[in-house]
């Protein structure tokens, strides 16, 4: 007997059918790692603008509150001016007046509660600054947050609410008293 194997057209058929198969297969490797190339691409470019769109909202944020702070600080200086002048003429009618105390009393007592009215007024035009400030800084937030953190910035906007809510309280009960 032979031992020796013979080789037929079947067996060559064979080996072009494997080839072609791992010809395919690499062609398939190869167009699904550029597609997920291509995809990488894509979700980093829209990560990129995202970012990029959270960074403008909070800088656009940090400029209203920038802003409200500078018109908070120019109504305190407005204030304190409108203190010094009434200091004026309460000095003043304290040495018109040196005749008739009561008089004088009077009138420092009328300067000082219109200064009082005054101080509450424009406290109170600050926190409604502020509040208008505060409710656009917030859906800029939110419009931010949608996707990631609306709860964040609600409760952001619950904290301020609350905290305005208080000095509106307090100035209302100073301007009562």
């Amino acid at each position: 007997m032979s031992t020796t194997t013979k080789s037929s057209g079947a067996t060559a058929g064979t080996t072009a059918q494997i080839a072609g198969f791992f010809t395919e297969y690499a062609n398939g490797v190869s167009l699904g790692l550029e597609r997920l190339s291509e995809l990488r691409r894509v979700a980093l470019e829209a990560a990129t603008v995202q970012q990029n769109e959270l960074a403008t909202a909070w800088k656009k944020g940090a400029e209203l509150a920038v802003d409200g702070y500078r018109q908070a600080a120019q109504a305190q200086k407005d204030l304190f001016e409108a203190a010094v002048e009434r200091g004026r003429e309460a000095a003043k009618l304290a040495t018109a007046n040196t005749e008739s105390a009561t008089k004088t009393v009077a009138g420092a007592i009328a300067v000082l509660e219109e200064l009082a009215g005054h101080a509450t007024l424009t406290q109170k035009k600050a926190a409604d600054f502020a509040a208008t400030q505060n409710a656009t800084v917030y859906s800029a937030a939110q419009q931010q947050f949608e996707a990631t953190g609306a709860a964040a910035a609600e409760t952001l906007q619950r904290g301020v609410d609350t905290l305005l809510e208080t000095q509106k309280i307090v100035l209302g009960a100073k301007a009562a008293a």
